[in-house]
């Protein structure tokens, strides 16, 4: 049986875990006054005051406007978007924590998140809270401290796939969008679920492509099978809509982007942790790269990795030099050139173009 003190320990520690300290301290009033022995009939205690709601739509404005001097334009709009999502999800901040849970486990439209979307989450809904304890209610319930940290799993996702493995993938592939998203993850090294679903028809020229990466947007190189492929995407779009589209003719999200290409791995029949995350595209390129024989200062200028070796060899050439140079080794080493040496456009995969299987 439970003794009086084991009890109130977990009294204290619940509450703690629920941010309700202003709570907490009138509970420990009362129990003093109790423990006095003093008469309690005329003695009228403080009630609890019920934590005000707050809505979230009208905070979450606030808290952007408040963060406009702070943070990149790229980030704020991040924040902004992810917030949005959160007040149509809940009308009121919830107050307490198995809501933020139930949220951050499903999302807005009842989809599995990412470890990586749940994390960025947490931290965005974290600096909401700050907020609202810093400029509108020292009392509100600080439920996020009661959540774990979401933590990603670098190692489960830093495995690659094999030249074999990578040729399973292509194989099930079965459109367009599948199709250009593998090129452009295994043969470019773009990540699979930001910087994929960024791309606008525009962005997309001969022998080039704009990328809105985590630091800058810039210019990469394109090599011409994958090119194919993406024009045959975008074929009668306009070059401001978005190249990657969802089946209700919106821009791809980075979550279905997520799934998509996680869904194809292992229909490939793809297995082990560390090959299972749609990140292991973009790790196939570098070591792929790596493994045939390109220099790793190239290899990382093209992963948009700020290293010390991409300083040495690229930072003293123009824009236009250290594109051409960079496509000189793409045109090289690339895993797609690696599954088709001779690379020839009568010689390639139709899977490599963007099969014409949808008619």
């Amino acid at each position: 049986m439970m003794t009086t003190q084991a009890a109130a320990i977990n009294v204290i520690r619940e509450y703690t875990r629920q941010g309700r300290a202003h709570d907490l301290e009138l509970l420990i009033k009362e129990e003093e006054f109790l423990a006095s022995g003093q008469p309690q009939d005329d003695t009228e205690f403080p009630e609890t005051p019920a934590t005000p709601s707050i809505k979230t739509a009208e905070v979450s404005q606030g808290y952007i406007k408040s963060l406009r001097s702070y943070l990149k334009p790229d980030t704020l709009k991040g924040y902004e978007k992810e917030l949005n999502r959160f007040s149509r999800s809940l009308e009121t901040v919830p107050t307490r924590p198995e809501q933020i849970e139930g949220y951050m486990e499903k999302g807005l439209k009842g989809q599995e998140l990412s470890p990586a979307r749940r994390a960025y989450l947490y931290s965005v809904l974290k600096g909401l809270y700050q907020y609202i304890t810093n400029r509108i209610d020292p009392n509100f319930p600080q439920v996020m401290n009661a959540i774990r940290v979401p933590k990603v799993d670098h190692k489960a996702t830093s495995g690659y796939l094999t030249l074999d493995e990578l040729r399973q993938v292509f194989e099930v592939a079965n459109d367009r969008r599948d199709i250009a998203m593998l090129n452009l993850g295994a043969g470019q090294g773009l990540r699979p679920c930001t910087e994929m679903v960024r791309i606008n028809v525009g962005d997309v020229l001969d022998d080039r492509i704009y990328i809105r990466g985590k630091e800058r947007p810039e210019w990469l190189p394109l090599l011409s099978e994958i090119h194919d492929s993406l024009l045959l995407l975008a074929d009668g779009k306009g070059e401001g809509e978005p190249l990657f589209i969802s089946q209700w003719k919106r821009r791809l999200s980075a979550d279905m982007a997520y799934l998509r290409l996680k869904a194809l791995l292992g229909k490939a029949g793809i297995r082990g942790p560390n090959k299972q995350h749609p990140y292991v595209l973009r790790h196939t390129f570098y070591t792929l790269m790596r493994a045939a024989g390109c220099d790793k200062a190239s290899v990382d200028a093209l992963m948009r990795h700020r290293t010390q070796d991409v300083s040495v060899y690229y930072d003293h050439l123009s824009d236009e030099d250290k594109l051409q140079l960079l496509k000189a080794k793409l045109e090289q080493y690339s895993p797609l050139r690696q599954l088709n040496k001779n690379y020839n456009k009568s010689d390639m995969p139709q899977n490599f173009f963007g099969s014409l299987r949808l008619g």
